[in-house]
């Protein structure tokens, strides 16, 4: 009675290693969403909430909606589509000024579908409510844009890190929807430098930040560079375990049957 069982087993090992690519495929909702925004801003200051969505799924490209409600008036803050290629991560940036109040407000996530030159929502795949204070300027802030420097594109999801040339201290953020990005820094003078892959990186010399203002940062341009290829996964060694485990139980079994005849 072992016998048959043993090859059975053999057998579904194999079957499920070679079906493991497939299978992959069913988990196309697991997607995931992040929010960065601050804990605390001054009246009138002009916020910086990134969210970040990874589509999950290894060969199907997802709309995206992304909906920023304030929860206290009602009022939209923002709405926007996006497309995420397979097993990417993109982000959008909303930059809606401080009120004179604790800000609350609401994040909604819907994965989308294109239909007649439009994205319609088909279901809600994360809700967030976040609350940014009402805080007391203590420091100051730097924002600017980066762009592509042959195209004059904005650049999504470059890093900009600020130095201080005195202390050291280290700040950073990254650039949202249009380049544009924030970074709030004590007060002193920094060296900006931005980055991201693909390109070559920029630096911005002698940068002064006073408490209480906002410091513009002349437009940052990243000269593209070689392109760096990402790493594929690959089944194959996983799969070629499976059936190794599964062909050593069929010889087992067959083994077992030549000794007992």
């Amino acid at each position: 009675m072992k016998r048959p069982i043993t090859l059975l087993i053999g057998i579904s090992v194999i079957c499920l290693g070679l079906s493991l690519p497939y299978l992959s495929t069913l988990q196309i909702q697991d997607h995931v969403v992040d929010v960065d925004y601050p804990d605390s801003a001054p009246v009138g200051m002009k916020i910086t909430i990134v969210v970040w969505i990874r589509n999950h799924a290894p060969e199907k490209e997802h709309w995206f909606i992304i909906f920023l409600v304030d929860t206290d008036t009602n009022q939209s803050l923002g709405k926007v589509s996006i497309l995420i290629q397979p097993s990417k991560r993109a982000a959008w940036g909303f930059y809606p000024v401080m009120p004179d109040r604790d800000f609350n407000i609401q994040v909604t996530v819907c994965v989308g579908e294109l239909r007649d030159s439009e994205v319609i929502p088909l279901g809600v795949i994360e809700e967030q409510n976040i609350t940014i204070e009402v805080g007391e300027a203590v420091g100051g802030w730097i924002d600017g844009t980066i762009l592509d420097a042959e195209t004059a594109e904005p650049l999504t999801g470059a890093t900009v890190t600020a130095v201080e040339i005195v202390s050291g201290n280290t700040f950073s953020a990254s650039s949202g929807t249009e380049g544009y990005y924030q970074i709030e820094l004590i007060p002193g003078t920094y060296n900006v430098t931005a980055e991201k892959t693909g390109y070559y990186s920029e630096t911005k010399l002698g940068i002064k930040v006073s408490k209480g203002s906002t410091t513009t940062v002349e437009n940052i341009g990243l000269e593209p560079g070689a392109p760096i290829e990402e790493e594929e996964w690959s089944w194959l060694p996983l799969q070629l375990a499976f059936v190794c485990v599964g062909a050593l139980l069929i010889v087992k079994s067959r083994i077992k049957k030549k000794v007992t005849m």
